[in-house]
């Protein structure tokens, strides 16, 4: 099983345990606020139009030479930034 913390504005942290055994597992996560990240919550709370497709999926980067990938994020033309 992976537990992880999830909190906008921190690095994220997770840990793999494996249940099967049984009984009590000590699981180490931590949280640190994310300096590189200057985005606003309320600016993010509103990304309700970003979309994930999986597939074979074939994109180009330079208007010529195309290559197959298995997903696709689309932004909705917002910088990766």
């Amino acid at each position: 099983m992976w537990v992880y913390t999830r909190e906008y504005g921190d690095l994220y942290d997770s840990f793999f345990v494996d249940l099967s055994p049984g009984g009590q597992s000590v699981i180490a996560l931590s949280t640190a606020t994310d300096l590189n990240n200057d985005t606003a919550n309320t600016t993010v709370a509103n990304y309700n139009d970003i979309s994930i497709s999986f597939g074979s999926i074939s994109r180009t980067m330079n208007g010529s030479d195309y290559y197959n990938y298995d997903v696709e994020i689309d932004c909705a033309s917002r910088p990766l930034s």
